[in-house]
């Protein structure tokens, strides 16, 4: 079966995957207006408890299919394959649902005591099952290279959870319950029509050596998305310990606006720069490599700070237009949770060495020390400062992580990628913040305050301009095209 290129390969993938999380991305001011803040709280707590669980028990199998499917090309092996994870999903989640019933009727957690909140835990549980049934048949989709299918599926998930959201606005009692009913009404609908995609693939068959192998692919990665998922969402249940579910609203909304970062720009770069890192090691001298990674390194690092920049300059007046002003002190994190933010995206960028080397399991172990310096730190910080604690704690746990693995680079694999100019980047960002910070607080004359930001902007880009040549090169080059 002939394969289909690495640029329609991200299109159709890539896009797709994106598709769910921007649509819920866009609802979220709806719930921030609709829902009052400790309800919100509620609701985001309860939905990264569902993504938590969906990550936990998919086992990463849609990993395993891929290379499944790769190696055994035979239908019938195909069709076990599929049929023994459906029965394995529904069998693991028959135990977790009897395991579930068999705790009290009231949960003894701060801020989720009532049996309402068990019920919504409930819900969340069985939204996290239908993802994971949703994550398995486009990971088969993909697999058996059915592009418009899995396109097709995709849309017709957004679609159906738009639909349904907005059956809750105009026509129930909008509230949290309502929300995750509907989120589990929507999934459910569109694994009945992956299903139909999938349909000669279903039997009653259950194939153990699929499933071994399957899981022997899947179950490492999956460890690795758990504790991944747990260093970026994890403080959230400290917070619901320590504080209450308003500070969990007010956090998320600040990492919702700093997920725009990766929505932008992140995602595209990491897509496009991995294979260019491989084939540059492979075609070039390890100078030259160098050379080369420690520019592009540096460039995506600018123009991160420059999106940042105009991303805390809008995002308190953005804020202000919500009708619960209490949202406004999420702006307030924004800063540090984008400078976390830099330092993970850089680990993952300098971890890249590890596959270089075959050392992937130095990755894993400085993620793994990630998540300890988190849970210590979020169990002293937020205990101790609350909202700024849980903020402070995801740049230490990025420190860590940046820290640690540069430690590894220098004795094995050395890139500087600029880290002097790199550093002056980030003080840049901290003295933009403050400014932009007393800015709104006096609450300067519009005209004022858009010229001071224009200034510090356009004084950026000057300091960095050789940064920048990609986008004049661009430019330029399109111009003279057209007018030749």
């Amino acid at each position: 079966m002939p394969g289909i290129s690495l640029t329609k390969s991200f299109l159709i993938y890539g896009i797709g995957n994106m598709l769910y999380a921007l649509i819920v991305l866009l609802l979220i001011p709806v719930y921030l207006e609709k829902l009052n803040v400790a309800d919100y709280g509620k609701f985001s707590i309860l939905y990264v408890t569902g993504n938590l669980f969906s990550i936990i028990f998919s086992f990463s199998i849609s990993n395993g299919i891929l290379r499944y499917f790769s190696e055994f090309d035979a239908v019938s092996l195909r069709r076990s394959a599929v049929s023994t994870m459906t029965v394995f999903f529904l069998l693991t989640f028959l135990v977790v649902f009897v395991f579930f019933n068999l705790l009290p009727d009231s949960l003894n957690i701060p801020n989720f005591s009532s049996q309402a909140d068990r019920n919504n835990v409930f819900v969340v549980l069985l939204w996290g099952f239908t993802r994971v049934l949703f994550g398995m048949i486009l990971g088969a989709l993909r697999a058996l290279e059915k592009p418009v299918k899995y396109v097709s599926l995709t849309v017709a998930d957004v679609i159906i959870l738009c639909v349904v959201n907005l059956y809750i606005m105009f026509f129930t009692s909008f509230g949290v319950e309502n929300i995750l009913v509907g989120y589990l009404i929507s999934s459910t609908l569109s694994i009945v029509i992956g299903f139909g995609f999938l349909s000669k693939f279903l039997t009653l068959d259950f194939n153990k050596g699929a499933l071994k192998y399957l899981l022997m692919y899947g179950l490492p990665l999956s460890v690795a998305n758990v504790v991944s998922y747990l260093i970026a969402y994890g403080n959230r249940y400290f917070l619901v310990f320590f504080s209450n579910t308003e500070d969990v609203a007010i956090f998320d909304v600040a990492q919702k606006i700093t997920g725009i970062l990766s929505i932008v720009l992140v995602n595209a770069f990491m897509i496009s720069f991995t294979p260019y890192y491989l084939r540059m090691y492979n075609t070039v001298s390890i100078d030259e490599f160098k050379r080369q990674i420690n520019a592009k390194i540096s460039t995506f690092v600018s123009m991160f700070f420059l999106l940042a920049m105009l991303l805390v300059f809008v995002d308190a007046y953005l804020l202000n237009y919500l009708s619960k002003k209490e949202y406004l002190e999420a702006a307030l994190y924004t800063p540090f949770l984008i400078i976390a933010n830099s330092l993970s995206v850089l680990f993952m960028l300098l971890a890249m060495t590890t596959n270089i080397n075959k050392k992937t399991s130095i990755e894993m172990l400085v993620t793994i020390a990630t998540l300890i310096t988190g849970l210590i730190g979020s169990y002293i910080l937020i205990q101790k400062i609350g909202l700024l604690g849980a903020a402070l704690c995801q740049i230490l746990m990025s420190l860590t992580s940046f820290v640690l693995i540069n430690i590894y680079n220098k004795k094995y694999f050395p890139l500087d990628y600029k880290f002097p100019e790199t550093l002056g980047i980030l003080l840049f960002f901290i003295m933009f913040s403050v400014a932009d910070r007393l800015i709104f607080q006096y609450n300067l004359n519009l005209f004022i305050a858009v010229l001071s930001y224009a200034a510090m902007l356009g004084l950026y880009v000057y300091i960095y301009r050789r940064n920048f040549d990609f986008i004049w090169n661009f430019v330029s080059t399109k111009y003279l095209k057209s007018r030749a």
